[in-house]
């Protein structure tokens, strides 16, 4: 059977921040296998951490057991219950109290960090071995599961270090504002510390003070891996970073003028990542030169009548993409819209993710979002809603500085005024959960 390395660095190789001590290659080896020796007798593991190094901890100890790891898309009550009815099996790996009332939950078991010595050598995983389940967000339905095979996480984890420039140099210090569960969040910064010189803060920051302050606290040079959403609130005067090399994100579309101002602010490179679930990252860009998108090495895009199918020799199936693609040869291409991103509306068309860019360019909108509401039993919408987080800034003045950038068709009626928007740890906005908030503003109706 063949098997590839859990990690390829050297074992007294930095890998990790842990309190604000270095954690090398062979310390985590040592800890994750201890750990493995006390899991519960079973087949998958519901890894529910949030301090980074313990999620990476449990991922590789559930490996190192002949274990699967389920990675849900959220932390709610009904999320695990499902995956318990999925999997009957499965037992929770967490690290906070509340994680304990799970039946065979192991949580207590990782509460603490082992005091362990170093391994003479690091161990090898079941290339075919199933690493890990992923699952989509579910906001449209039952969530879907993605199989994640042992060789296919070895392989991208190579080839995502080296299209993002981490695969040589000197050891750059990771700080990551989304969760570890999250393709995206795993890829970065959970998985590229096994295979590039990099190393990952256990930290999860949110708020701009936090992310500075945690960065801050790192040598350099860093890299921040974020998400735009986080990234709008670093676009602060009153927001100060510590020197950072390379600023990645992904999860959503980023607006240029955001890249620019960040680039500008604080001295730095912002570059972005396409990917999804399904595929995790697959190509890259610069944002601030233009909107054009170059393919990860060994992925290829193919048109198809419903859409564009995506595939790689490291990846057990393709994907056909929820984008609009068009192709400009040579691996490059453009995103020109999601597939069910256009709105019709008194007979006109356009992009949600465009009137949105144009909602969050309105001075004093510090967060928003333009939505159709469910839409009439021929498909048609006849007014998009918005909610919006803007004190001081009125309805009217709102829909005048919009009309400045988007046609009047499209102007958001009605619109609710929110503290903050039901964003997920990703800075997603899941649709059931902008409805939701939609229909629980209806007294604050502009």
């Amino acid at each position: 059977m063949n098997r590839l390395p859990l990690t390829n660095r050297p074992l007294d190789s930095v890998i990790a921040w842990r309190d604000r001590n270095q954690v090398t290659a062979g310390d985590f080896l040592a800890e994750a296998t201890a750990l493995a020796q006390r899991l519960p007798a079973s087949g998958h593991a519901i890894n529910l951490c949030r301090d980074r190094y313990r999620f990476a901890r449990a991922f590789a100890a559930a490996l190192l057991a002949g274990q699967t790891n389920l990675l849900p898309g959220n932390r709610l009550d009904s999320t695990i219950r499902d995956l318990f009815s999925r999997y009957p099996d499965a037992y929770v790996l967490g690290d906070e109290a509340q994680d304990a009332h799970w039946p065979t939950s192991a949580s207590a078991r990782i509460g603490a960090d082992d005091e362990c010595s170093p391994l003479a050598e690091a161990p090898a995983i079941a290339a075919d071995h199933l690493a890990a389940i992923v699952f989509t967000s579910g906001s449209t339905g039952r969530p879907k599961a993605i199989d994640k095979p042992w060789y296919s996480y070895h392989d991208s984890s190579l080839i995502n270090a080296a299209e993002m420039d981490l695969a040589r140099g000197p050891v750059r210090q990771l700080v990551a504002t989304v969760p570890p569960q999250h393709m995206y969040g795993l890829e970065t910064s959970v998985l590229i510390p096994w295979f590039a010189p990099v190393a990952a803060s256990r930290a999860q920051p949110f708020l701009p003070a936090d992310i500075a302050r945690e960065l801050a606290e790192l040598p350099g040079p860093r890299i921040l891996i974020t998400t735009p959403a986080h990234l709008r609130a670093l676009n602060d005067p009153s927001v100060e970073l510590p020197p950072v090399e390379t600023i990645w994100s992904a999860t959503g579309p980023l607006d240029p003028a955001i890249a620019a101002a960040i680039e500008a602010r604080h001295q730095t490179r912002v570059r972005e990542i396409y990917g999804c679930s399904e595929m995790g990252s697959m190509a890259r860009r610069n944002p601030v030169e233009d909107d054009i998108w170059t393919l990860f090495k060994g992925f290829e895009m193919q048109a198809e009548s419903d859409g564009t199918r995506a595939a790689a020799p490291h990846l057990p199936a393709s994907c056909l993409l929820q984008d609009r693609i068009e192709f400009l040869g040579a691996g490059r291409f453009r995103v020109t819209g999601r597939l069910e991103d256009l709105v019709n509306v008194a007979g006109k068309r356009a992009s949600l993710a465009e009137l949105n860019q144009a909602l969050l360019r309105v001075p004093g909108v510090e967060d928003g979002v333009i939505f159709a509401p469910p839409a009439r039993v021929d498909g048609r919408t006849e007014r998009l809603a918005a909610l919006v987080v803007a004190p001081g800034l009125d309805a009217d003045r709102l829909r005048e500085q919009l009309r400045e950038r988007i046609d009047e068709a499209f102007l958001p009626r009605p619109v609710r005024w929110v503290e903050r928007l039901p964003r997920a740890e990703t800075g997603k906005l899941p649709r059931n959960a902008i409805l939701e908030a939609f229909a629980a503003t209806t007294s604050r109706e502009d």
